[in-house]
């Protein structure tokens, strides 16, 4: 279990990173056993850039709020044009020179959507769709886009 400065605690599996800390500030700490207190996420800076460490294996959920905290802080915006409304979907990109393919895959049991920044066109139906679209559980969908 680890504990972040997002004042929110969180499961880790398989292994856990023993950190000291010297110059990195320290953003979450193990909160059980023999790692209790000690650093579990941490922050370097460098220049004008930043090295982050997570020493924990950890689930999805984790990840999913330290990347879209992360994201928020940098203010970065999409570069798909699918936005995924959880990190159990994929989205996997194939383009050449004329055409993007996304390759959108649920692999959750729930149903889910997904939103097209743009409308695209699905390749399935071979329909221009835009806005919300539904992911069946398990479900794939392939969407094209001409550059």
């Amino acid at each position: 279990m680890l504990d972040t400065s997002y004042h929110q605690a969180y499961q880790v599996n398989d292994y856990c990173d023993v950190v000291e800390a010297t110059t990195a500030q320290i953003l979450g700490t193990y909160q059980k056993d023999f790692y209790a207190g000690t650093p579990a996420v941490t922050v370097n800076q460098l220049g004008q850039g930043a090295a982050y460490y997570l020493a924990a294996r950890t689930d999805t959920d984790f990840l999913d709020a330290f990347y879209k905290r992360l994201a928020t802080s940098l203010a970065l915006k999409p570069a798909l044009p699918v936005i995924k409304a959880n990190a159990k979907v994929s989205i996997q990109v194939r383009e050449n020179a004329t055409t993007g393919y996304y390759f959108v895959i649920n692999f959750s049991h729930r149903p889910t959507t997904v939103t097209l920044e743009v409308p695209l066109r699905q390749i399935f139906e071979n329909q221009v769709v835009s806005c919300k679209q539904d992911l069946a559980s398990y479900g794939v969908q392939v969407y094209m886009m001409n550059k």
